[in-house]
């Protein structure tokens, strides 16, 4: 009796971890199918609004003489599994999504020199909703 019962709880584990995520091979339909995760295309529309709003500032533009920004370029997304983190000051522990991307935009000066830049290498985003239910994200 004890076999069986080793049995039935050895096979509830295992869909168990695999509901959450462990065998997922941390592909963008496995996050997907797991909504405390963004889509690929919300991982994308983040990071755009970042480097379009939070990164080049109208402030940084004229600083840096940057007359445009070109569209994100995003390499594969790799997705860990959720955990809880603090990621808002003063604020309780809540689940992140782990994304791991190297992404890429380029910049054209006023003078019409180019640059690429390349963000994301060795870095992991911590996505999460803010109380608007939009994916936000902090960098680890």
């Amino acid at each position: 009796m004890n076999s069986r019962l080793f049995v039935l709880c050895a096979a509830a584990t295992c869909s168990v971890l695999a509901a959450c995520g462990e065998d997922s091979g941390n592909t963008a339909a496995a996050a997907a199918a797991n909504t405390n995760c963004p889509t690929q295309a919300q991982v994308q529309a983040a990071l755009t609004k970042y480097i379009n709003v939070d990164y080049w500032t109208p402030a940084q533009r004229d600083i840096w003489k940057i007359k445009t920004v070109s569209p994100l370029n995003l390499g594969p997304v790799q997705f860990g599994r959720i955990s809880q983190k603090q990621v808002e000051y003063g604020k309780m522990a809540q689940d992140v999504c782990p994304v791991r991307v190297v992404y890429s935009f380029g910049t054209e000066s006023v003078a019409g020199e180019k640059k690429e830049t390349k963000m994301g290498e060795n870095k992991t985003n911590l996505f999460y909703k803010n109380p608007f239910d939009e994916w936000v994200f902090k960098t680890e």
